[in-house]
């Protein structure tokens, strides 16, 4: 069924949804199922399940509520739209998580690689007789030491912001 189809039952909206958005697979699951049988699987009132749907509505289906619509369209149609639904959300929201900590053990490699050259350059500079090359090289592996640390500070508090202040899906 097209977003645009209307379903049974349902009053005829020009409102758009946002695909894969709880409020568009209650929308396709009320016009598959009937909203009268909807209504009786999970024991809400039809008004109720419409408003459900609406986007700009401020209520929101209950994850009970749509386990239960899921065991009555898999008897429909063999699908379960909700379940694929947080499916593709939680996977999409894993892979955030794992890019972000791949990322930070990228960035934890690279420090205890720039760490390890710098520890013997500053160790080899500060023998009696260390010859200016060996001075010069202590600072620039120093440096890039501090680089890596820092390139590693900013992906970990980037990770942190996301976990502090989680945007929209």
């Amino acid at each position: 069924m097209s977003a645009s189809a209307v379903p049974f039952g349902c009053p005829a909206m020009t409102l758009e949804r946002q695909a894969a958005t709880t409020e568009d697979t209650l929308y396709r699951v009320l016009g598959n199922l009937s909203i009268a049988h909807a209504a009786e699987v999970t024991g809400r009132k039809p008004d109720y399940l419409r408003v459900l749907s609406h986007p700009d509505r401020r209520e929101s289906l209950t994850f009970d509520d749509a386990m239960k619509l899921d065991q009555a369209h898999i008897a429909f149609d063999g699908t379960a739209p909700f379940f694929e639904l947080f499916g593709a959300r939680l996977q999409l929201a894993l892979g955030e998580v794992y890019v972000d900590a791949t990322a930070l053990h990228r960035a934890a490699l690279e420090v205890l690689e720039e760490d390890g050259q710098a520890h013997v350059a500053l160790v080899a500079a500060s023998v009696a007789q260390a010859s200016d090359a060996a001075l010069a090289a202590s600072i620039r592996e120093s440096l890039e030491s501090a680089a890596a640390h820092n390139r590693a500070a900013c992906i970990a508090q980037r990770i942190l912001d996301k976990r502090r202040n989680p945007q929209p899906p």
